[in-house]
């Protein structure tokens, strides 16, 4: 969304503190396929509350809540407040409820974080992390992710932190990004 508040790490996602759903701290580095940090990266994150609700879709959420651009630092790392999210189901009904359960799915989604990463020179990354032990993890509805995508959580103090390498591909010389 591009009215989408920007914020300098370590920061809080707006409206983190009033959202239900347990704190957490996520954080991550953005780094580029030879392992070197990609400095000062936007990482666009957003997300369900521990409730399933998005900002964009649930008008009792006021705008750009749990939805922020972060500048990464130096050293291509980041760390924002947030709450974790929920799972949530995905409108369906009828012969497509039917379907999904024919295939051994389920409705809903795995808890997750949007996240998009941009900087110059790159190739844009939209992904998606989910946290480790989601009941809904082995029946995706939208189907298989990368083990790459999980976020490691630790406790520290009662907190919980999630944390994620993002990896980000050159643009060739004369390519769009």
């Amino acid at each position: 969304m591009p009215d989408t508040p920007v914020m300098a790490s370590p920061c809080s996602l707006p409206g983190a503190e009033q959202q239900p759903g347990a704190p957490l701290v996520f954080t991550g580095r953005v780094r580029s396929t030879d392992g070197t940090p990609v400095p000062h990266a936007m990482v666009d994150l957003w997300q369900a509350n521990g409730e399933r609700r998005y900002s964009n879709i649930h008008p009792e959420i006021p705008p750009f809540a749990l939805r922020g651009r972060v500048t990464a630092d130096d050293r291509g790392c980041f760390a924002v407040r947030t709450v974790r999210p929920g799972a949530y189901p995905l409108s369906t009904a009828g012969l497509v409820l039917d379907l999904v359960r024919a295939m051994g799915r389920t409705e809903h989604r795995p808890a997750h974080v949007h996240v998009k990463v941009a900087h110059p020179g790159f190739r844009t990354l939209t992904t998606q992390v989910y946290f480790p032990g989601d009941p809904h993890d082995e029946t995706e509805l939208l189907g298989e992710r990368s083990s790459a995508l999980v976020a490691t959580l630790s406790d520290e103090g009662g907190i919980i932190r999630a944390d994620i390498e993002l990896v980000l591909d050159p643009t060739p010389t004369g390519s769009a990004a």
